[in-house]
C-alpha cells in the first residue's frame, strides 16, 4: 500500500482507555466544540504566556472566561498559535494550585504528556486540549464516552469532502448521512487502540452505499506524536470497512480481518 501523507482525506485514532486519552489526526478542533455537550466555563492556556491578554495571578498562565470570550477563543482559525488549554470550574479554584501541580500545567504544555492524571480534582476539569506540531490533536476527556460524537461528526465531514472532491466541487449537495451510533464506534474501538486509519482517498460511493475502508496501523502511534508528517502504511492491515447503507440509512461495519477485533473494548 506504500505511504499514505497525512492530510485531511483521513482520520487516524489511538486511544489509551487508562489515561481516557484520544491521539488523532484528520479530526478538527471544530468537530469537538460541536460535538461536547457543553463549551467550558473557564479555560487556562497551556501555550507560553502573552502578556497582552489576562493572567491569573496565583499560576502565571493565560486565563480565558466568559461565554462569548470563551468562544471566540476556542473558535479562532487554525493559524498562528497552537491551541493547548484544561479547563476548569471556578477562578476560585486556581488559588489552591500548587507549585507542583503548576509545573505538571507547564510539562503538558511542553511535552504534550501527563505526568499524573490529567483530572485534577481542585479544577474539576472536563478536558484537556493538547495540538501537536504536526497538527496532531491530543484531547484527554473526562467522560471518554464523549468521543462517539466527535468521531460522528469528523465521519461525516471527511465522507461529504470525499464525495464533493469525486463528484464535482460544486455539482453535488451534501450527503444527508445518519450520526455514526455508539454501537459501531464501541465496535471499532479495538482497532482504534491499537491505532486505526479511516482512509477517506479510498471511499467508494454508488447508489446504494458509501464504503470507507480501516486499516490498523501498530506502532505508527510513535510518528504521530511529534513532527512527521507522513503514516507508514507498508505494515498497515485492512482490516474492515466502515459502510453506510442510503436506503436504509444505517451504518455498519464489515469486517475482513476478524481477529483484528478480538478484544471487545467499550467506554
Amino acid at each position: 500500500m506504500g505511504m499514505i501523507v497525512v492530510r485531511d482525506n483521513l482520520v487516524y485514532i489511538h486511544v489509551e482507555t487508562v489515561s481516557h486519552l484520544i491521539l488523532s489526526y484528520g479530526i478538527s478542533r471544530t468537530d469537538f466544540i460541536t460535538s461536547i455537550p457543553r463549551l467550558p466555563t473557564n479555560i487556562l492556556s497551556l501555550n507560553p504566556v502573552d502578556y497582552e491578554n489576562e493572567i491569573d495571578i496565583a499560576t502565571g498562565f493565560n486565563t480565558v472566561t466568559g461565554e462569548e470570550n470563551i468562544a471566540r477563543y476556542l473558535n479562532k482559525g487554525t493559524t498562528g498559535v497552537k491551541q493547548n488549554w484544561i479547563d476548569f470550574d471556578s477562578q476560585d479554584d486556581l488559588e489552591l494550585i500548587t507549585p507542583r501541580e503548576v509545573s505538571e500545567f507547564l510539562y503538558l504544555g511542553h511535552t504534550f504528556s501527563h505526568i499524573q492524571s490529567p483530572f485534577y480534582y481542585k479544577l474539576q476539569n472536563d478536558y484537556v486540549f493538547l495540538t501537536l506540531p504536526n497538527d496532531a490533536l491530543k484531547i484527554y476527556y473526562r467522560y471518554l464516552n464523549q468521543f462517539y460524537s466527535v468521531f460522528s461528526k469528523s465521519v461525516i465531514r471527511h465522507a461529504n469532502r470525499a464525495y464533493r472532491e469525486k463528484n464535482g466541487l460544486f455539482r453535488r449537495r451534501p450527503m444527508m448521512l445518519e450520526k455514526v451510533p455508539k454501537s459501531i464506534t464501541e465496535e471499532l474501538m479495538p482497532l482504534f487502540v491499537e491505532g486505526a486509519v479511516l482512509d477517506f482517498s479510498m471511499m467508494t460511493v454508488n447508489n446504494t452505499k458509501l464504503s470507507v475502508p480501516v486499516y490498523v496501523m501498530v506502532d505508527s502511534i510513535y510518528q504521530m506524536k511529534w513532527h512527521e508528517p507522513t503514516l507508514e502504511t507498508e505494515s498497515a492491515k485492512l482490516v474492515a470497512s466502515l459502510d453506510y447503507d442510503f436506503s436504509d440509512q444505517v451504518w455498519s461495519i464489515v469486517i475482513s480481518n476478524q481477529a483484528a477485533f478480538e478484544d471487545s473494548i467499550v467506554f
